[in-house]
């Protein structure tokens, strides 16, 4: 029976994934460095890098070596660059240690604040936080789909401690201006500290935490070729010496779990990546703007998310509403309350795509407070797919996707009306 699924499986037709925004397959270099410091690990005498014996050293060489290599291309310092073994983990231990700073401060109840679309780990810690009786607040998203800035103005208050916020949300794409709603917070109140994740940004942006104006940031690796498991925490230079004490910063750092073989990998991949950043964007905004024009042809009555429904005027890479969104996710949407079918029927003609871990808001309780305060959601659907690819997708299987769709959608028409 075994044999005969892998045989299945071997002679099927190709499968075409669409779903890079939650899986980015490991890259050849990255397993050839993985697999030389596993192999080198008895010679070269690799253990525990907090320790304080010989052995350890080799492995607080390489921690080293690749926090001084993450830290350039973002203008911070390599002490400001810390692992960590998820972006959840390094937000939750930063934000328990601003709570601690807080109290000690005076501050008997600390406000925090959070993006309504930030990833569902970040928001059940929000929702756990809010039942251990901590003063929480949401912000709503504006017609476009990004973070309101006068409702994050409005949420302000002088207890307020924390305000986090994504970068580009994983499922529509929808890149938020985070120098701007820093800035425009800490104009309000100084003492805030402002995170970010910036998991789905960092392939696509030089920004790091003093370029954006912002405290600290967190980006998982994985998005750019290296395992799951490795994720960088990075401070802002005056995060460290001022309001956020370098005693705070070391708390965080003693409860980050490491691997070193898995840090020299991810450190291997974010040297490419930064080399070859700005070919991949040009390569993958060449397949939104293809995506986009075959969808006008081939599905009129679909929309991008965070653009219009009718797409119009995306005629360049230049353009502001193009410029909005992710270069490498596409929120695809239709006036219907649920197209589940569409992604049942689209994975069993040999299809990936998704609703993402974040796309939870389309028909949950998080779109009810979506559409209360955005005027895109109430003029459009409940629904979504998710399309997100790489630089080496095709231009065919982009075309056979739609078309799939399509006649998916044709299907689920004519089952509708039946009922």
């Amino acid at each position: 029976m075994i044999k005969f699924a892998c045989l299945y499986a071997f002679f099927r037709k190709k499968r075409y994934f669409f779903d890079s925004g939650a899986f980015v397959p490991v890259s050849k270099k990255v397993i050839k460095a993985i697999d030389f410091v596993l192999k080198k690990q008895n010679q070269l005498k690799i253990t525990n890098p907090f320790s304080s014996y010989q052995e350890g050293r080799c492995a607080q060489d390489i921690i080293l070596s690749s926090r001084k290599i993450f830290s350039e291309p973002i203008g911070v310092k390599p002490e400001s660059v810390f692992f960590i073994s998820s972006v959840s983990e390094g937000i939750e231990l930063f934000i328990t240690e601003a709570i601690k700073q807080a109290i000690n401060e005076g501050n008997t109840k600390p406000h925090l604040v959070f993006g309504i679309l930030e990833h569902s780990s970040i928001l059940k810690l929000a929702e756990n936080l809010k039942k251990d009786n901590m003063d929480i607040s949401f912000v709503m998203t504006d017609e476009f789909g990004r973070i309101c800035i006068d409702d994050l103005n409005d949420k302000i208050k002088e207890e307020t401690v924390l305000i986090c916020v994504q970068s580009v949300n994983g499922d529509t794409g929808i890149r938020n201006n985070i120098h701007k709603l820093s800035l425009s917070s800490k104009n309000i109140n100084k003492k805030i500290l402002f995170i970010s994740d910036i998991t789905q940004d960092i392939a696509y942006t030089k920004a790091g935490p003093n370029s954006l104006a912002v405290d600290a940031v967190f980006f998982d690796t994985s998005k750019f070729g290296a395992p799951k498991g490795i994720a960088v925490a990075c401070f802002a230079s005056h995060a460290l010496g001022s309001k956020f004490t370098k005693n705070n910063i070391k708390n965080i750092s003693s409860g980050f779990s490491i691997s070193v073989p898995f840090i020299y990998g991810a450190t291997v991949a974010y040297s490419y990546m930064i080399k070859t950043r700005e070919n991949r964007i040009k390569k993958l905004r060449k397949h939104q703007l293809f995506l986009i024009k075959k969808l006008r042809i081939i599905l009129p009555d679909w929309g991008v998310y965070g653009i219009n429904a009718n797409l119009d005027n995306i005629n360049s890479t230049d353009d502001d509403k193009l410029l909005r969104l992710s270069p490498h996710i596409l929120n695809l949407h239709k006036g219907r309350d649920n197209n589940d079918y569409h992604i049942a029927f689209l994975d069993e003609n040999g299809f990936s795509v998704s609703k993402g871990s974040a796309c939870r808001m389309f028909g949950s309780d998080v779109t009810k407070k979506i559409t209360e305060n955005s005027k895109y959601y109430k003029k459009t659907s409940e629904s979504g797919i998710r399309v997100s690819f790489l630089p080496n997708t095709k231009k065919r299987d982009i075309h056979k996707l739609l078309t799939l769709i399509k006649k998916a959608d044709k299907i689920q028409g004519t089952m509708t009306s039946k009922s």
